[in-house]
């Protein structure tokens, strides 16, 4: 693949000077977290997993429709090294979706959980009169997936991992980076997936000495967000339910619904059995968000346990295939944050999605793309280095 830095490095004196000046400089810009601490984030409703007696393979876990009466909207799979969900109303079929995942990871989903959504206060009743420990009969034979496949995990990995090499900033900084909860590598890729898709992959590197997740407060998660912009004129003021178009969210080139997602874990060995530890979820809660701007985010409850390589270095990877949207292209942005989820603690039976965030953070956001460089996409695909101080870097091939 063939790199170069959209915006050329001049001397290293301008970037010693820049560095002293308002950071992140190169790759943030306004703050556009996803949410704001706030009572009335707490939705009417939120989604709860079902569990099931056995797990599953994906074709046998949809059988199941209908959970008292609630239409499943998700199935639940945590391998190994892979957590995620696939949605019922989704941009891709059962066949298309097994297809995509052994492409892409040498194994098959195993299903543990159906996804249904219910009123706050049934979630609540349902938590606290103990029926959330019961499960839902299987339809099919126990099923355990085959471990994922290593050279193709391998490969993937290598791939973002030599990118993030040789986008590093040959400058040195000006003093030794104080300890930081922030990746320093981000590596970005919003591609078309077929005629009706958008395939979208976060990777995210931390080097084991300045940069670590351990360093991140321990009632802290964060959440990995790529922003789709919308330029239809009559979205560009207003909050959610205050919008001028009913169907705001199906505007931007990707909608934040009905999208299927991966977490993968990546341990010493390349792959490990630690994927369903980090409390991987699809945030789905836009409530404060601008009516052109659709956030599509997965976050982690607890990223502390990230399995550290033998370097010492971390790694890890989202990747979501959304619905596209009415416009065909939009603007973008990005950024990883954190959020505090002591919220999850005082009421367990929301969903993380709904939860998270709901209280302050001590800890600041690391950027990853700044609307202000109005890049476009689909398709784009980029690299921000330096902990997002360095200027992102454009793939001019291979996207």
């Amino acid at each position: 693949m063939i790199r170069v830095r959209f915006k050329a490095l001049c001397t290293a004196a301008v970037v010693a000077a820049l560095a002293l000046s308002a950071s992140p400089a190169f790759a943030s810009g306004p703050a556009t977290t996803k949410k704001a601490p706030a009572a009335a984030q707490v939705p009417a409703e939120t989604r709860v997993d079902i569990p099931l007696s056995a797990a599953q393979t994906l074709a046998d876990a949809q059988k199941i429709r209908e959970i008292d009466g609630r239409p499943v909207v998700a199935y639940r799979f945590e391998n190994n090294e892979i957590v995620g969900e696939f949605a019922v109303n989704g941009p891709a079929s059962v066949a298309e979706y097994l297809n995509d995942f052994d492409d892409r990871y040498g194994t098959q989903p195993q299903v543990v959980a159906a996804v249904v959504v219910m009123p706050t206060e049934d979630a609540k009743e349902r938590f606290t009169s103990r029926k959330a420990a019961i499960s839902v009969p299987a339809q099919g034979d126990a099923f355990v997936a085959s471990p994922a496949d290593s050279a193709k995990i391998d490969a993937m990995v290598a791939e973002r991992q030599s990118a993030a090499d040789q986008s590093r900033s040959a400058v040195a900084p000006l003093a030794e980076p104080l300890p930081t909860w922030k990746p320093n590598t981000a590596d970005i890729q919003i591609k078309r997936f077929g005629a009706d898709k958008i395939f979208i992959s976060q990777y995210y590197n931390w080097n084991g000495s300045t940069a670590k997740t351990a360093n991140l407060s321990a009632d802290d998660g964060f959440e990995a967000e790529v922003n789709a912009w919308s330029w239809e004129p009559a979205l560009q003021s207003g909050i959610r339910d205050g919008c001028n178009l009913g169907d705001y969210k199906d505007w931007p080139f990707a909608k934040n619904y009905n999208w299927d997602w991966e977490v993968l874990v990546i341990g010493n060995s390349g792959i490990g059995p630690v994927a369903s530890n980090v409390g991987a979820y699809a945030d789905y809660n836009d409530l404060s968000d601008q009516c052109n701007r659709n956030s599509l985010a997965i976050g982690l409850r607890t990223p502390q346990v990230l399995p550290v390589r033998s370097n010492g270095q971390q790694d890890v990877m989202f990747n979501i295939t959304a619905p596209r949207g009415k416009d065909d292209f939009g603007g973008i942005s990005g950024l990883i944050q954190p959020v505090n989820g002591t919220s999850c603690v005082l009421t367990p039976w929301l969903s993380l999605t709904d939860c998270m965030g709901l209280t302050n953070s001590a800890n600041s956001p690391r950027y990853t793309l700044s609307t202000d460089r109005a890049w476009s996409a689909p398709t784009r695909c980029w690299i921000s280095s330096n902990f997002g101080d360095d200027d992102p870097i454009l793939y001019i091939s291979g996207c």
